[in-house]
């Protein structure tokens, strides 16, 4: 049964037109949503870092400027830990990207992935721009 088809038999159903129509928009929006994820593709960008000190405290402290932690877990006997956020990205910081960051004691090796539509905004990569800014940032205020 096609949209047009539902639409008309919720119409001879007694439903009057501004549900149908509310069905309709529904559908079309479902319809476009579809079509629009055709052309997102997912970005993938990733740097190391040294961060002198505690690499832990400072990539904490660069993740509560840029966002909000998501996730963190901590293996005491590898001496590593992961920390995870969303941060915002590409033109007027308007697409949302996640930042996971591996630190093996001064080492921070971060990844972010985000999705892009028809133009590439470059948000994965504006991203670890700007974690690596602020990591740098932080360094140089600590000293």
């Amino acid at each position: 049964m096609s949209g047009n088809q539902i639409i008309e038999a919720l119409i001879r159903a007694g439903l009057n037109a501004e549900l149908a129509g509310a069905f309709a928009g529904g559908l079309a929006a479902r319809a476009g949503a579809v079509f629009g994820q055709s052309f997102n593709k997912l970005t993938q960008a990733e740097q190391a870092f040294a961060v002198p000190g505690d690499a832990i405290q400072a990539v904490r402290q660069a993740f509560q400027r840029i966002g909000k932690i998501a996730a963190e877990e901590v293996d005491d006997s590898a001496g590593q830990c992961v920390l995870a956020t969303q941060t915002r990205a590409g033109w007027l910081n308007a697409n949302p990207a996640l930042l996971i960051a591996v630190i093996e004691k001064q080492n921070v090796q971060a990844v972010v992935l985000a999705k892009e539509g028809l133009i590439d905004q470059k948000t994965a990569a504006g991203a670890l721009r700007r974690f690596g800014d602020v990591l740098l940032d932080l360094g140089e205020t600590a000293s």
